[in-house]
């Protein structure tokens, strides 16, 4: 209670000539007593744990979320939040006065999918904390990966087959779990010569020879490369690409005079 409102009275020692009641004469005065504050108390957050998302491709500065303490003394305030604990690699930095907690470090789902930050606020002479987890959101910023550097198939020249040559095979980092579906399509530059005599299925990645390969010159070549193209579709439209080299090497047949 920060003010009281009394009423003191004074009073004499013999009975009042005036009031003729056998009662002293009194003179009321009324008193504010205001209760000056110290600070006693600690520092408190509403909630003992803030929660907040965060997008990995967050600018570096970008407010996350703000965390403001209270204190119940009237001259006492916060004068310093300080990160204590959870903040790995020092992604994230707290203003000191604020409470504003920014992005100070750019951010990687793939590393660190959430941090549990410990924020303490300190009036001067006491202190709390409170927790805070931040989620970081993951999003399609990562190539799809081939299994291989290179892929490679041997087969005869001037020979179609029902079978695929080569399979290729990639996933996206993004997910990070290659058990799930992965949501790659692959394909061939369509520009280029290879494109018309080989055909490589979207979701398997199968490759497989759709007309005949000459391997002697001077119109034939002894091995045969080509481009195969990954595009991972977690993205929509946005979906990021890759690219593999195939080399086919053509075994002769005697079908020259």
């Amino acid at each position: 209670r920060p003010v009281y409102s009394v009423i003191i009275n004074a009073e004499d020692g013999a009975p009042s000539s005036l009031l003729n009641n056998g009662q002293p004469n009194q003179t009321p005065n009324n008193f504010r007593i205001e209760i000056k504050d110290k600070n006693d108390n600690s520092p408190f957050f509403r909630q003992q744990r803030y929660y907040a998302e965060v997008p990995e491709d967050q600018d570096v500065g970008s407010k996350v979320i703000e965390v403001r303490a209270e204190d119940l003394d009237t001259e006492a305030s916060v004068t310093r939040y300080e990160i204590d604990e959870g903040n790995v690699g020092q992604a994230f930095s707290i203003e000191k006065e604020t409470g504003f907690i920014r992005v100070a470090k750019p951010l990687d789902y793939e590393n660190i999918k959430k941090y549990n930050l410990r924020v303490s606020a300190w009036d001067g002479e006491y202190g709390n904390n409170t927790f805070v987890e931040i989620n970081v959101k993951n999003v399609n910023d990562m190539k799809p990966q081939f299994t291989k550097d290179e892929y490679m198939a041997e087969i005869f020249e001037e020979t179609l087959h029902e079978f695929p040559i080569v399979q290729v095979a990639a996933y996206d980092p993004d997910i990070g779990d290659r058990s799930v579906e992965q949501n790659i399509t692959y394909y061939l530059d369509s520009s280029a010569r290879a494109a018309s005599y080989f055909y490589i299925d979207k979701h398997s990645g199968n490759l497989k020879v759709i007309k005949k390969l000459d391997r002697d010159l001077p119109n034939g070549y002894p091995t045969w490369e080509l481009f195969v193209f990954a595009k991972d579709e977690n993205g929509g439209p946005k979906g990021i690409e890759n690219f593999v080299n195939v080399k086919v090497n053509l075994l002769d047949i005697n079908d020259n005079p």
